[in-house]
């Protein structure tokens, strides 16, 4: 059997691997099918207090700060969303659960000029929608880096999910992206 070695972009570090074992945990066991109740609301902001302290960058790795504009109230909205970051383009991905019926997506939706705080780093940015083809073929790399994901997103799309036979255009409507991409500044 010829064995291959994983190349570095492939590789999942110790510290990596249990935060996914967490996450996948809390995520797949913990967090009802149909969404947070109130209680599990308040545990999500907790990284907003570590920002607030000034510890953003022990968290920034995984964790960034959206800043969004409520659609009815009009008033400042922060969240901590776990994201992705894609080098080529500078943005960084957010995706939302629950087929996009959470109110930081719903805002950014609504008013797509947002702010973003990841680690030490703050700035304006724009929230644009990841077209259905973009976001599934992100599913299938977070799935290729984290196989226990398919569990979550197979609870809360309400169907079982197989990553060898399943069309992610399929599965990407449940799961919609936002790409962030930040406002050059001007002189």
């Amino acid at each position: 059997m010829n064995e291959q070695k994983p190349s570095p972009s492939n590789r999942v570090s110790l510290r990596q691997r249990a935060y996914l074992a967490v996450e996948n945990f809390f995520m797949s066991r913990v967090v009802p099918y149909q969404g947070p109740g109130p209680w599990l609301r308040r545990l999500f902001k907790a990284p907003l207090w570590l920002y607030r302290l000034g510890l953003g960058p022990l968290i920034g790795k995984h964790i960034l700060i959206l800043t969004t504009t409520g659609r009815k109230s009009g008033l400042q909205r922060r969240t901590p969303l776990e994201y992705g970051y894609d080098a080529a383009t500078g943005a960084y991905q957010v995706m939302a659960g629950w087929a996009g019926r959470t109110d930081w997506y719903r805002n950014a939706r609504a008013h797509p000029r947002v702010q973003v705080h990841v680690g030490r780093r703050r700035f304006d940015a724009v929230a644009d929608p990841i077209p259905v083809e973009e976001a599934a073929r992100a599913l299938a790399e977070i799935t290729r880096i984290n196989p226990n994901a398919v569990k979550i997103w197979s609870r809360w799309a309400g169907e079982a999910i197989d990553p060898e036979t399943t069309d992610w255009r399929d599965v990407a409507p449940y799961f919609p992206m936002l790409a962030l991409r930040p406002l050059e500044k001007t002189k």
